[in-house]
Protein backbone atom coordinates (compact mmCIF):
# COMPACT_ATOMS: atom_id res chain seq x y z
CA UNK A 1 0.00 0.00 0.00
CA UNK A 2 2.86 2.40 0.76
CA UNK A 3 4.34 1.88 -2.70
CA UNK A 4 0.95 2.12 -4.40
CA UNK A 5 0.11 5.44 -2.75
CA UNK A 6 3.50 6.88 -3.69
CA UNK A 7 2.93 5.74 -7.28
CA UNK A 8 -0.58 7.24 -7.38
CA UNK A 9 0.85 10.54 -6.08
CA UNK A 10 3.30 10.64 -8.99
CA UNK A 11 6.48 10.23 -6.97
CA UNK A 12 9.51 9.02 -8.88
CA UNK A 13 10.54 5.53 -7.76
CA UNK A 14 13.91 6.88 -6.58
CA UNK A 15 12.17 9.15 -4.05
CA UNK A 16 10.54 6.44 -1.90
CA UNK A 17 11.57 3.09 -0.48
CA UNK A 18 10.38 0.27 1.74
CA UNK A 19 13.15 -0.14 4.29
CA UNK A 20 13.92 -2.87 6.78
CA UNK A 21 11.57 -5.25 8.56
CA UNK A 22 8.87 -7.60 7.33
CA UNK A 23 5.30 -6.31 7.03
CA UNK A 24 2.75 -8.91 8.07
CA UNK A 25 -0.37 -6.71 8.13
CA UNK A 26 -2.78 -6.23 5.25
CA UNK A 27 -5.04 -3.28 4.61
CA UNK A 28 -8.63 -2.97 3.54
CA UNK A 29 -10.48 -0.01 2.10
CA UNK A 30 -8.77 3.33 2.77
CA UNK A 31 -10.82 6.44 1.94
CA UNK A 32 -8.49 9.07 0.48
CA UNK A 33 -10.79 12.02 -0.25
CA UNK A 34 -9.49 15.18 1.37
CA UNK A 35 -6.33 13.53 2.71
CA UNK A 36 -2.77 14.57 2.01
CA UNK A 37 -0.25 11.98 0.87
CA UNK A 38 1.48 12.28 4.24
CA UNK A 39 -1.76 11.51 6.13
CA UNK A 40 -2.54 8.52 3.91
CA UNK A 41 0.96 7.11 4.30
CA UNK A 42 0.84 7.61 8.06
CA UNK A 43 -2.28 5.43 8.15
CA UNK A 44 -0.25 2.71 6.43
CA UNK A 45 2.41 2.97 9.14
CA UNK A 46 -0.24 3.02 11.90
CA UNK A 47 -1.64 -0.34 10.80
CA UNK A 48 1.38 -2.08 12.30
CA UNK A 49 3.13 0.66 14.30
CA UNK A 50 5.81 1.10 11.66
CA UNK A 51 8.01 4.14 11.00
CA UNK A 52 7.42 6.72 8.27
CA UNK A 53 10.16 9.28 7.74
CA UNK A 54 12.41 11.06 5.26
CA UNK A 55 15.89 9.49 5.36
CA UNK A 56 19.05 11.65 5.36
CA UNK A 57 19.33 10.84 1.65
CA UNK A 58 15.99 12.59 1.07
CA UNK A 59 14.12 9.34 0.34
CA UNK A 60 10.64 8.87 1.84
CA UNK A 61 10.99 5.61 3.78
CA UNK A 62 8.70 3.13 5.50
CA UNK A 63 10.00 0.56 8.00
CA UNK A 64 7.87 -2.22 9.46
CA UNK A 65 7.84 -2.42 13.25
CA UNK A 66 9.74 -5.73 13.07
CA UNK A 67 12.76 -3.67 12.03
CA UNK A 68 13.32 -2.99 15.75
CA UNK A 69 12.95 -6.61 16.93
CA UNK A 70 16.12 -7.84 18.67
CA UNK A 71 18.12 -5.11 17.00
CA UNK A 72 21.76 -4.68 17.97
CA UNK A 73 23.32 -1.35 18.79
CA UNK A 74 25.32 0.01 15.85
CA UNK A 75 27.29 2.71 17.66
CA UNK A 76 28.54 3.38 21.19
CA UNK A 77 28.88 7.02 22.14
CA UNK A 78 30.98 8.09 25.11
CA UNK A 79 29.95 11.05 27.28
CA UNK A 80 32.77 13.29 26.05
CA UNK A 81 31.01 13.40 22.67
CA UNK A 82 27.71 14.56 24.22
CA UNK A 83 26.80 18.18 24.82
CA UNK A 84 25.31 19.15 28.19
CA UNK A 85 21.75 19.30 26.80
CA UNK A 86 21.07 15.59 27.40
CA UNK A 87 18.54 14.55 30.03
CA UNK A 88 16.66 11.32 30.67
CA UNK A 89 12.97 10.89 31.46
CA UNK A 90 11.18 7.87 32.88
CA UNK A 91 7.44 8.34 33.41
CA UNK A 92 4.09 6.94 32.30
CA UNK A 93 3.60 9.39 29.41
CA UNK A 94 3.74 6.59 26.82
CA UNK A 95 2.28 3.75 28.89
CA UNK A 96 -0.64 1.87 27.30
CA UNK A 97 -2.26 -0.87 29.33
CA UNK A 98 -5.79 -0.92 27.90
CA UNK A 99 -6.10 -0.73 24.12
CA UNK A 100 -8.91 -0.76 21.60
CA UNK A 101 -8.35 -0.82 17.84
CA UNK A 102 -11.20 -0.40 15.34
CA UNK A 103 -10.54 -2.05 11.98
CA UNK A 104 -11.82 -0.80 8.63
CA UNK A 105 -14.20 -3.76 8.62
CA UNK A 106 -15.99 -2.52 11.74
CA UNK A 107 -14.39 -5.19 13.91
CA UNK A 108 -12.77 -4.13 17.19
CA UNK A 109 -9.65 -5.63 18.76
CA UNK A 110 -8.98 -5.22 22.47
CA UNK A 111 -6.13 -5.99 24.84
CA UNK A 112 -5.10 -5.11 28.36
CA UNK A 113 -2.23 -5.69 30.78
CA UNK A 114 -3.50 -6.44 34.26
CA UNK A 115 -0.04 -6.08 35.83
CA UNK A 116 0.46 -2.64 34.31
CA UNK A 117 -3.05 -1.57 35.36
CA UNK A 118 -2.28 -2.61 38.93
CA UNK A 119 0.99 -0.67 38.91
CA UNK A 120 -0.07 2.52 37.08
CA UNK A 121 -3.85 2.58 36.88
CA UNK A 122 -5.79 2.37 33.63
CA UNK A 123 -4.09 4.21 30.76
CA UNK A 124 -6.09 3.83 27.56
CA UNK A 125 -5.40 4.18 23.89
CA UNK A 126 -7.95 3.77 21.15
CA UNK A 127 -7.60 4.26 17.40
CA UNK A 128 -9.19 3.45 14.08
CA UNK A 129 -6.86 1.97 11.47
CA UNK A 130 -7.62 0.59 8.00
CA UNK A 131 -6.57 -3.02 8.64
CA UNK A 132 -8.92 -5.57 7.15
CA UNK A 133 -9.44 -8.30 9.77
CA UNK A 134 -10.47 -8.54 13.40
CA UNK A 135 -7.33 -10.60 14.08
CA UNK A 136 -5.07 -7.80 12.90
CA UNK A 137 -6.90 -5.24 15.04
CA UNK A 138 -6.42 -7.51 18.04
CA UNK A 139 -2.76 -8.07 17.16
CA UNK A 140 -2.11 -4.32 17.09
CA UNK A 141 -3.88 -3.81 20.42
CA UNK A 142 -1.82 -6.64 21.93
CA UNK A 143 1.39 -5.10 20.59
CA UNK A 144 0.58 -1.79 22.26
CA UNK A 145 -0.11 -3.36 25.65
CA UNK A 146 3.03 -5.51 25.38
CA UNK A 147 5.42 -2.83 24.12
CA UNK A 148 4.13 0.04 26.26
CA UNK A 149 2.96 -1.72 29.42
CA UNK A 150 5.79 -0.20 31.48
CA UNK A 151 7.55 3.17 31.43
CA UNK A 152 10.76 3.22 29.42
CA UNK A 153 13.76 5.47 29.79
CA UNK A 154 14.02 8.00 26.97
CA UNK A 155 15.96 11.10 26.06
CA UNK A 156 13.81 13.73 24.38
CA UNK A 157 16.81 15.06 22.46
CA UNK A 158 20.55 15.43 22.76
CA UNK A 159 23.47 16.77 20.76
CA UNK A 160 26.48 14.73 19.66
CA UNK A 161 29.53 16.84 18.92
CA UNK A 162 31.93 15.13 16.53
CA UNK A 163 34.28 18.12 16.20
CA UNK A 164 35.80 18.26 19.68
CA UNK A 165 39.26 16.83 20.22
CA UNK A 166 37.90 14.33 22.75
CA UNK A 167 35.09 13.09 20.49
CA UNK A 168 34.77 9.31 20.44
CA UNK A 169 32.75 9.17 17.20
CA UNK A 170 33.35 10.51 13.72
CA UNK A 171 31.10 12.47 11.38
CA UNK A 172 31.06 9.45 9.06
CA UNK A 173 29.65 7.25 11.84
CA UNK A 174 27.00 9.82 12.71
CA UNK A 175 25.94 10.25 9.08
CA UNK A 176 25.39 6.47 8.87
CA UNK A 177 22.68 6.67 11.56
CA UNK A 178 19.02 6.73 10.59
CA UNK A 179 15.58 6.57 12.14
CA UNK A 180 15.21 3.20 13.93
CA UNK A 181 18.98 2.88 14.43
CA UNK A 182 19.87 1.66 17.93
CA UNK A 183 22.72 3.35 19.77
CA UNK A 184 24.43 2.96 23.14
CA UNK A 185 25.43 5.80 25.44
CA UNK A 186 28.21 4.55 27.72
CA UNK A 187 29.79 4.92 30.22
CA UNK A 188 27.42 7.47 31.74
CA UNK A 189 28.03 9.23 35.08
CA UNK A 190 25.42 9.92 37.74
CA UNK A 191 22.61 11.00 37.67
CA UNK A 192 22.01 8.95 34.50
CA UNK A 193 19.56 6.06 35.05
CA UNK A 194 22.39 3.53 34.53
CA UNK A 195 25.98 3.44 33.37
CA UNK A 196 24.89 2.30 29.91
CA UNK A 197 21.68 3.20 28.07
CA UNK A 198 20.49 1.91 24.70
CA UNK A 199 18.11 4.07 22.68
CA UNK A 200 16.30 3.90 19.35
CA UNK A 201 16.54 6.99 17.17
CA UNK A 202 13.15 8.53 16.35
CA UNK A 203 14.44 11.64 14.57
CA UNK A 204 17.63 13.30 13.38
CA UNK A 205 18.86 16.79 12.54
CA UNK A 206 22.32 18.12 11.80
CA UNK A 207 24.29 21.31 12.05
CA UNK A 208 27.52 22.20 10.26
CA UNK A 209 29.85 24.76 11.75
Amino acid sequence: RFQRLCLFAGLDAARYAVGSGTSTSTMGSQPLAGKSLTSALQEVADVESGSLYVAPSGVLTYNARSNRYNKSSTLTIAPQSLDRDISFVTNDAYVINKAEVSAGTGDVGRSSSSTSITDYGVIRRSASVPCDTAAQATNLAQWWTYRYADPGTRARSFTINATTKAASVTAVQLLALDVDSRITLSPLPNPAPSSSVQLFIDGLSGEIG
